[in-house]
């Protein structure tokens, strides 16, 4: 009873006077203050009417060019790797890659800078040589399955999209081949946690974000045929460069044996080299073989051949310089 006496009735002839002796009490530069907020909400909101009418069409028409492209590219897909994990949707590769070039370029050395760098030496020499030993089942069952055994062409191979055995068995070796190339991502992380920041460089985080990259979209609309080699030949390369890392773990006593690390840089610019004349070999024998993909390998061994080839004579100088 008592709160509901507190309840004044504004219906009452006396408290409507009272109300209204409160509004009419405002001076008029508050009434006009208000009148004139009161006109910018309403113009404001007619600009955001006004904008919303004239580009949702254009929204609309981009959203549908979007789906339209997407639709597009995954009808071109192999059907073979609908729905796999990490090869359905580019959306996750990405968001892969975009993680991997913002934690060591940014967050990373952000969250390093006042801690001691971890010792991880254990963990890295088991990494290096667990990569060895993938790298090398990954190079044997490439050539075993293509060039060695596959009757693979050297000089134009097309991609064999069948349900044969010999091609689903190479489809599925190339999804763990993208495995692995995401692993090595962890090269940049390891280099983060232990405070080698300056081997962080612009080759390194390229090649790696390039080829997790490369082998996805190898993997998700062309897998097989001239493609193949570069993993195969790749895959042989980092038999050396991680056998070298694991070497050179093991201290002084035998470090001073691998006088032949500047070769390993040389064996790289090879090995780009001849995959380009690989690459190109099907813009001349035609073979059925998707030259999209050799312009891709064209382009990306040129431009990790010219970035290699500076990091090798710039580090050969101070080699120079030093003795």
């Amino acid at each position: 009873m008592r709160e509901r006496a507190n309840v004044r009735d504004v219906s009452q002839p006396g408290n409507t006077d009272r109300l209204n002796g409160v509004r009419n009490s405002r001076s008029p530069s508050e009434l006009a203050s208000r009148s004139t907020k009161a006109g910018r909400r309403s113009t404001s909101r007619s600009i955001s009417e006004e904008l919303r009418v004239r580009f949702e069409p254009s929204k609309q028409k981009t959203m549908a060019l979007l789906e339209d492209g997407l639709r597009y590219l995954s009808s071109l897909a192999d059907p073979r790797v609908q729905g796999w994990p990490l090869v359905d949707s580019p959306f996750t590769v990405i968001s892969v890659v975009a993680v991997y070039v913002s934690f060591v370029t940014t967050v990373g050395p952000h969250w390093m800078r006042d801690r001691k760098p971890y010792n991880l030496k254990p963990l890295i020499m088991a990494y290096n040589l667990a990569n060895v030993f993938c790298s090398a089942f990954f190079a044997v069952q490439f050539f075993r399955h293509t060039y060695f055994g596959g009757g693979y062409s050297w000089s134009c191979q097309t991609v064999d999209y069948s349900d044969s055995p010999n091609a689903l068995a190479l489809t599925r070796l190339a999804w763990w081949y993208l495995l692995l190339k995401i692993a090595d991502l962890l090269d940049t992380v390891f280099f983060v946690l232990t405070k080698k920041q300056s081997h962080v460089t612009v080759l390194h985080v390229a090649h790696h974000s390039m080829v997790v990259g490369t082998v996805w979209l190898v993997l998700k609309y062309a897998c097989g045929g001239q493609n193949i080699l570069t993993a195969a030949v790749n895959s042989c390369v980092h038999v050396i460069m991680y056998g070298y890392y694991f070497l050179s773990l093991l201290g002084p006593s035998v470090q001073k044996y691998l006088w032949w690390k500047r070769y390993i840089t040389q064996i790289q610019l090879i090995q780009f080299v001849g995959l380009v004349v690989h690459a190109v070999m099907p813009l001349f024998v035609r073979c059925g073989f998707p030259l999209f993909f050799s312009w891709l390998c064209i382009g990306e061994c040129a431009f990790f051949f010219l970035m290699f080839f500076q990091f090798y004579r710039k580090s050969y100088k101070k080699l120079v310089k030093d003795c």
